[in-house]
């Protein structure tokens, strides 16, 4: 996976949807016009200050750290969670994306023999 502006951009979308706001909310607490907001989600632009500013407000609640990682998971700063517990996270989003590949392939498969 190739990380873009765009994947970035949906990354950052997950991280709000996540905590349930709403983007006047994320604005009215970042200091970022909402156009600017929708853009930086989007993919399509949005300025670097803003990103740094988006970044450091869902470093409050999330461990930030991975959004430019080939994997990316949401990973809450729950104190609670031990190293163990994150791992565990990890791996289950990891197995559910094999997941999706491997029923994926298998449908074009599937249909590969139909047409034979």
């Amino acid at each position: 996976m190739n990380i873009n502006r765009v994947e970035v951009g949906k990354r950052l979308l997950a991280y709000r949807t996540e905590l349930e706001m709403t983007q006047s909310f994320v604005c009215e607490k970042t200091d970022i016009v909402q156009n600017t907001l929708s853009l930086l989600e989007s993919g399509r632009g949005g300025g670097f200050d803003s990103f740094l500013r988006l970044i450091h407000f869902y470093s409050q609640t999330f461990n930030v750290h991975n959004i430019f990682a080939e994997r990316f998971t949401v990973l809450s700063k729950n104190t609670n969670d031990t190293i163990e517990n994150v791992s565990a996270k990890i791996a289950i989003s990891e197995l559910d994306e094999l997941q999706s590949v491997i029923l994926d392939r298998f449908e074009v498969i599937k249909d590969a023999f139909k047409e034979s």
